[in-house]
């Protein structure tokens, strides 16, 4: 039989001869036409696979997503770098949020003063929860509405928030339960304590957190002892100004002095003493870290569980 023409690949598997490859040794011939002849064992070795893996791992690889991630990067810059003064404050501060944050405090001492009682706030709560449940219930299941939900709202959320159930359900559930599980006036200074002292920690500690030590990832120790300092102010608000005095003057709801937890006239501690306590136990709950769950649970409980231990088994 005559020898193939160079036009022609013989049948056996070939390929054209590779520079700088001095290992082929053994494994491969040139035949006749100088075509590069691939012995059985190196065809059984890339049958294997083990040198597709070798010239796999030599190939540069695509950086798709870390190109998109950098221009992503470079947008979000340029949006920075675009921020007036107070917008970046606004941002860094999240002065929308804490604004609303802080608000439920007064609120709170508004609806004290004009005499509510917690029996007819608690179902209205619940009737609260069910939109803002239903709502993320969409989010989580329909990007067009997640979208729409974000670009009304999303100055208020934080980033975790936007991945993940809102901050305003925790918020209601923590207030419902101390409204429904404990007296008014624990309840409504443990409302104080979740919407002023979580607030001070936090604009504190994001402004000269740094120039202290860290209790916790997230937890200065200047942000406690300010949550402490405004917890105690809180605290003087409420049993030293508004409860005690209240019948007093001008504000027509609520009952008298006799009818709080802390009693002025039979309890072993002073109003200044009662204010430190508070302070302490703000604190405390705004710092604590429960299992990972959100602040906005655990300060409320926290503290009306303590005000409740110490005003009635220890002072």
């Amino acid at each position: 039989m005559s020898s193939p023409s160079p036009t022609h690949r013989p049948a056996t598997r070939s390929m054209t001869k590779p520079t700088g490859t001095p290992s082929l040794g053994r494994l491969t011939s040139l035949d006749e036409n100088n075509i590069l002849t691939v012995s059985p064992e190196r065809e059984s070795a890339l049958s294997s696979g083990s040198e597709l893996n070798d010239t796999a791992r030599s190939r540069p690889r695509r950086r798709r997503s870390k190109s998109i991630l950098a221009s992503d990067v470079e947008d979000e810059e340029e949006i920075v770098l675009k921020e007036t003064f107070w917008a970046r404050i606004a941002r860094v501060y999240e002065l929308q949020r804490k604004a609303l944050h802080s608000s439920i405090g007064f609120l709170a001492l508004a609806m004290y003063c004009a005499g509510v009682e917690a029996t007819s706030v608690t179902p209205f709560l619940l009737y609260m929860l069910v939109p803002i449940v239903a709502a993320d219930w969409l989010r989580f299941n329909y990007q067009n509405f997640n979208n729409f939900y974000i670009r009304v709202l999303g100055f208020l959320m934080r980033e975790s928030e936007r991945m993940g159930w809102n901050g305003v359900i925790w918020y209601l559930v923590g207030a419902w339960t101390v409204m429904k599980f404990f007296p008014k006036d624990i309840a409504i200074v443990s409302l104080l304590l979740l919407s002023w002292c979580d607030t001070a920690a936090s604009g504190f500690g994001r402004a000269w957190g740094r120039y202290g030590p860290s209790l916790r990832p997230g937890k200065s120790l200047i942000g406690t002892l300010s949550a402490a300092a405004v917890g105690s102010a809180a605290g003087y608000l409420f049993w030293g100004v508004l409860a005690t005095y209240k019948d007093e003057y001008f504000f027509p709801g609520g009952g008298s002095a006799e009818t709080l937890s802390w009693n002025p006239k039979t309890s072993k501690v002073s109003l200044g003493g009662l204010c430190a306590i508070t302070g302490i136990i703000g604190a405390f709950a705004e710092q604590l870290d429960v299992f990972g769950l959100d602040d906005n649970v655990v300060i409320p409980i926290v503290s009306a569980c303590l005000l409740q231990v110490v005003v009635k088994y220890i002072i």
